[in-house]
């Protein structure tokens, strides 16, 4: 008993002694906010789900630009159906305005094309 007692009075003269206060993050290290996906990873995303290959992806003011991956002359039939679908589900799901989008193709023999475009998609 003698030895715990002891121990213990140790332990606060160590604690009392140590410095105290709220630790504070380094000042080079930037203040943490939530991530929230820009509007050409949300398309992108979408496209990807429906078996879609996307090479690069932007968007500028609400229109997003998409360039597919495959440039051997991929099948392109229904890829307006299939944008039109990822643009509607994009301005369902993240409650933001979805002004456009653009879906570039390597075609053979033609360069790159515009192979899908819309505007004006749902917003909400």
């Amino acid at each position: 008993m003698l030895i715990g007692c002891a121990a213990c009075a140790v332990l606060i003269l160590v604690l009392g002694t140590a410095p105290g206060g709220s630790l504070r993050p380094p000042k080079h290290l930037p203040e943490l906010v939530p991530w929230r996906p820009s509007l050409s990873v949300r398309f992108t995303g979408q496209l990807t789900s429906m078996n879609v290959p996307v090479l690069s992806a932007g968007d500028r003011r609400g229109v997003v630009t998409v360039t597919l991956a495959s440039e051997d002359g991929m099948h392109l039939g229904g890829i307006d159906q299939i944008a039109s679908l990822a643009a509607r589900r994009v301005a369902e799901h993240c409650r933001c305005e979805v002004r456009g989008y653009r879906v570039l193709a390597r075609v053979p023999g033609r360069g790159v094309l515009v192979v899908a475009s819309g505007g004006s998609a749902a917003s909400t």
